[in-house]
């Protein structure tokens, strides 16, 4: 099974942090050290042994605080550093930023986990052994996702059990159930990406700018393997509906 990208990222910071952390806190405990020996001898003509015990104990317990906290955190975060790309969507003509690494097609689709309406916690791998389309837009209180969604939900109906459609945005749950029940949609799946944005961020769909989703469909098959990609240019245009539906159709 493919790592997903974070799962690497970890990976590799962990790997990374032993050599460098640990002189560092080495060093460190070794001054601290010649500190408290120091303060021991200061002053009095014997020895305080109990007074350098406490001072080693005190010694050791910061420097894995030191590296396993302070250190380790921040080199983690510097690695999380998200990627960022231009050139790919724009707004009424204005270029945006997405963040996230560029999945293409053939790549296994990445785990995550979103916010069904009742706010129940729903995972993506949960869909495993189903056609899944991901319907990605920027909120379903506009236009063109309105239509978007309205075009999807539509198309539900002429599937069978065995495909799955999502629509995700970064609306509150509160949000997608109000609009379900006033447009009547009840055959895609609404998910919210509202909490962290972990749709948006591995799939790389993410707008910098805006802190939405770009419109964006992919179709995954069975497998978890993505088959299908668009990126609608321009966000204000809606996706080629017919395009996704001959991906899908290849599919079963």
């Amino acid at each position: 099974m493919k790592r997903t990208s974070e799962q690497k990222l970890e990976h590799e910071s962990t790997k990374e942090k032993p050599s460098f952390l640990k002189k560092l806190g080495f060093c460190t405990g070794v001054l601290f050290s010649c500190f408290s020996l120091f303060s021991c001898f200061r002053g009095s003509k014997s020895v305080n042994f109990n007074a350098i015990g406490y001072y080693f104990r005190v010694f050791r317990y910061f420097r894995v605080f030191v590296v396993q906290n302070l250190f380790t955190e921040q080199v983690i975060l510097r690695r999380k550093k998200m990627e960022e790309r231009t050139g790919i969507i724009t707004m009424k003509g204005n270029p945006l930023t997405l963040l996230g690494k560029k999945l293409s097609v053939g790549d296994a689709a990445p785990d995550f986990e979103a916010v069904a309406n009742d706010l129940s916690k729903v995972r993506f791998s949960s869909y495993r052994g189903k056609v899944c389309i991901i319907s990605a837009v920027p909120s379903l209180d506009t236009p063109v996702c309105d239509m978007e969604t309205r075009r999807f939900n539509q198309e539900a109906g002429k599937l069978g059990s065995d495909v799955v459609i999502l629509t995700i945005s970064l609306d509150l749950p509160f949000a997608q159930a109000r609009w379900c029940g006033a447009a009547g949609v009840d055959k895609v799946v609404l998910l919210s990406d509202y909490r962290d944005a972990a749709f948006g961020k591995v799939f790389g769909v993410l707008i910098k700018e805006l802190h939405l989703l770009a419109r964006a469909v992919f179709v995954v098959d069975r497998k978890g393997v993505i088959q299908y990609i668009q990126i609608v240019k321009e966000v204000a245009n809606e996706p080629d509906y017919h395009a996704v539906i001959a991906a899908l159709n290849k599919l079963l």
